[in-house]
């Protein structure tokens, strides 16, 4: 078994500044790095988001996190993660959906994702459910657990953090992705 902790789009450009960003994203940092230090057996993959100006997310979404552009870039707080001897990967992705850009998944029976990051409703639900389809798919079983207390979206006058956070958890669990809070996941590993 192999686990997995994906750190999705805890960049800049959703952080701290950018036509998507809100800094009450900062609040999840916490929660993140604790489940890093607590797993620190497991491989850790983080994702940014990184576009062209040709992106065709762009039809939908405002322009963001271009690539060289320090919008794109890992937090300061979160930069460490790059240093740590469980690091495996950096990926950057072009689209809400990081499993497009993964080398693998599902490598081997009873791989387990821990998906902490943003943006709840966006990257973090498009990735768990394409995570968990595949395990469908594939016959292969594979554990996909959000840490509902470690992600986050942004709030803006047309879209409501509370309740796209709420919406996206409802989907998660009614697809089967395991969806539980850090002290939960803590207890869990104490058994």
């Amino acid at each position: 078994m192999i686990e997995k902790i994906l750190v999705v789009d805890m960049i800049n450009g959703f952080v701290k500044s950018g036509a998507l960003h809100d800094e009450r994203i900062l609040d999840i940092v916490p929660k993140i790095k604790h489940i890093i230090e607590r797993k620190n057996q497991s491989e850790i993959i983080v994702v940014e988001d990184r576009h062209t100006m040709q992106s065709t997310e762009f039809d939908v979404f405002p322009v963001h996190c271009l690539k060289g552009d320090k919008e794109s870039e890992t937090i300061e707080e979160l930069q460490y993660l790059f240093n740590l001897p469980n690091f495996r990967a950096r990926i950057a992705k072009n689209s809400t959906n990081a499993f497009f850009a993964l080398d693998e998944a599902g490598e081997s029976d009873g791989d387990v994702y821990y998906i902490v990051g943003c943006c709840s409703d966006i990257c973090i639900l498009h990735l768990a459910l394409t995570l968990k389809t595949y395990s469908n798919e594939i016959n292969r079983p594979i554990r996909v657990v959000v840490i509902k207390d470690a992600i986050e979206t942004y709030d803006s006058p047309d879209h409501n953090a509370a309740k796209a956070n709420e919406a996206a958890v409802t989907i998660l669990m009614t697809a089967g992705v395991e969806v539980m809070t850090l002290k939960e996941l803590l207890k869990e590993e104490s058994k």
